[in-house]
Parts: structure tokens; C-alpha cells; sequence
């Protein structure tokens, strides 16, 4: 289980990145860093960070995608969380099935 959590961390990593890179190369002024640039850069990319995440599962944020670059970057990586949160309970439960039954096979043995 940590083997995937540490693969969506570096996934959502790669999104934040994206996020952020797109917040201020597409007007800092009217993008989602717009009330936030007076903090500094590892603030903005926590925000980035926490704005992917909330798009894998159902978390709120209160940072949303202002210009057209963002709102078509949001949507691409809504598809993308839908499929990764989607695999990662897939393969959790196939985790849990597979000790579960190793455990059965122990007992009964």
C-alpha cells in the first residue's frame, strides 16, 4: 500500500507542477495565483499540490481554474484522477483479497 501512495504522490506532483507552471505562465493576474501572489513559491506550490489531490478524491479547494488554459487543464486531469483514484481502489482491494486469502490458506493448512 505505501508502494501506491508513493506512486500517486509523484503523479500528483507532476499535476501540481503543470498547475502551477500554467498559473503563472497563462497572467498570474487573472489565473487561480492571483490571491496568492504575495506568498511565497513553496506556498504556491503546497496550493498547487492540494489542488491535485483534491482532484483525485472527493476533498473541497477553494482554488479553481480561472482562464481558459486552466479550466481545459483541469478538466484533462479530472479524467486522469478519475482513473487513478479508480485503479488505486482496484488494486487496494486486490491487495486486501490476496491477504485475505493467503490468511484463509493458512488456517487452513
Amino acid at each position: 500500500i505505501l508502494r501506491l501512495l508513493v506512486e500517486v504522490a509523484i503523479a500528483a506532483h507532476f499535476i501540481a507542477c503543470g498547475w502551477y507552471f500554467i498559473g503563472f505562465t497563462h497572467g498570474a493576474e487573472a489565473g487561480w495565483v492571483r490571491p496568492y501572489l504575495d506568498e511565497s513559491r513553496g506556498y504556491h506550490y503546497l496550493l498547487a499540490f492540494h489542488w491535485t489531490i483534491a482532484q483525485f478524491t472527493p476533498a473541497p479547494t477553494d482554488i479553481h481554474a480561472r482562464t481558459f488554459e486552466e479550466r481545459l487543464f483541469c478538466t484533462l486531469v479530472l479524467f486522469i484522477g478519475i482513473i487513478v483514484f479508480s485503479s488505486l481502489i482496484g488494486r487496494v482491494t486486490a491487495l486486501v483479497t490476496k491477504r485475505n486469502q493467503e490468511a484463509t490458506n493458512e488456517l487452513l493448512d
